[in-house]
């Protein structure tokens, strides 16, 4: 059984890649806010869609710093965002979900705002912004819902109590440390959503969440 270890130099790395990230994204934030140019049009806010989001997707890991104990499902924060204001993992996959499908959102927009502007008029991409906004919607809402209830629904727990904890220990008897590390979050890959309405594991539709967007964008864009 392998014991514990502080990770320092994971957190000290961590800590000075995330601030100067932060910078980063907040500078950009501004440059975008103050020196685009009149010609963008409404390509300017597309890209503060992506950036806003993306501002909150790397301040969410630099407030969390997140230790994660590949292959088993289970993680620690180290993070104020869980020492101070005691975040769940619940919340940190909420946060980080919006945030990734804000980017996917804002990219998507530019995309199809920069096809739009040298594509022939009758080119079956340039449907117009409300069109696209439906369309992007009605695709959107059952990925990004159905994703929302899978995280609701999937229990992380701290140890001795659990769920996925003997699963871990069979599976992963070399993380099994981690019975005693009670900050510990323990996720159960066998969870079933709650209320059981459909056959399925939360795992299973978080997949879903994921990999069926990422097979019909190409289809449809290509």
């Amino acid at each position: 059984m392998t014991d514990y270890e502080y990770p320092s130099t994971f957190l000290i790395v961590s800590s000075i890649i995330g601030h100067l990230g932060a910078v980063l994204n907040i500078y950009t934030l501004i440059v975008i806010l103050i020196a685009t140019p009149k010609n963008m049009k409404r390509y300017k806010y597309y890209l503060l869609i992506m950036q806003f989001f993306s501002t909150i997707f790397d301040l969410l890991l630099n407030l969390l710093k997140v230790e994660i104990y590949l292959p088993a499902m289970a993680c620690r924060f180290y993070g104020i965002f869980y020492t101070i204001f005691g975040m769940s993992v619940t919340w940190a996959m909420f946060l980080g979900f919006i945030s990734i499908w804000g980017m996917v959102g804002g990219t998507t927009a530019c995309f199809l705002f920069r096809h739009e502007q040298v594509l022939p008029p009758d080119h079956w991409i340039k449907l117009g912004v409300s069109k696209w906004t439906w369309i992007l919607v009605a695709h959107g809402v059952p990925y990004v819902g159905g994703g929302l209830y899978g995280i609701w629904s999937f229990p992380f727990e701290h140890p001795p109590n659990a769920s996925g904890l003997p699963k871990l220990i069979e599976a992963y008897p070399q993380n099994a440390y981690l019975q005693y590390e009670t900050d510990t979050w323990i996720g159960d890959p066998n969870a079933l959503l709650s209320p059981p309405i459909f056959d399925l594991t939360c795992v299973q539709l978080l997949l879903y969440s994921a990999l069926c967007p990422s097979v019909e964008i190409p289809i449809v864009v290509g």
